[in-house]
């Protein structure tokens, strides 16, 4: 995967803040989802499909049990699917929904999901992964 560095004026990089912001995604996500929907529609990922899947699924997750994205069925089944429609590995695709999914849950887009922390009120990982928490509400 390469990098592409871009230099937006104000009032656009203002804009894609913005719509990215109201999605609960990242900038970079809402560019390269716009790029490939241009570019590449036979062959793009949902990427928003994949983390309103996820979202949801979230959402049935114990209470108050930590949990991995890797605990959620679709992060392992349609990941992999879509990675291999893509022509790209897995990574990049997992290592993307992994960080909308995280500004998501900071931007409050996640009912009930927040990261878990430690009684020390440090951040709870497992290896280095991010790890969530269902607080509270009901199933939707």
């Amino acid at each position: 995967m390469r990098r592409l560095y871009l230099c937006l004026d104000d009032r656009l990089s203002e804009a894609v803040e913005a719509e990215a912001k109201k999605k609960g995604i990242p900038p970079a996500s809402l560019v390269v989802s716009n790029l490939e929907d241009l570019y590449l529609k036979e062959e793009a990922i949902d990427y928003e499909a994949l983390l309103k899947t996820i979202m949801d699924e979230a959402q049935n997750m114990p209470l108050n049990q930590p949990f991995l994205l890797a605990d959620l069925p679709s992060f392992s089944k349609l990941i992999i699917t879509s990675s291999a429609k893509a022509h790209v590995s897995s990574s990049p695709v997992r290592a993307r929904i992994g960080k909308s999914f995280n500004a998501a849950v900071r931007a409050e887009k996640v009912p009930n999901i927040i990261r878990a922390v430690r009684e020390n009120g440090k951040l709870l990982n497992r290896g280095g992964v991010a790890m969530y928490v269902r607080v509270s509400g009901q199933v939707l």
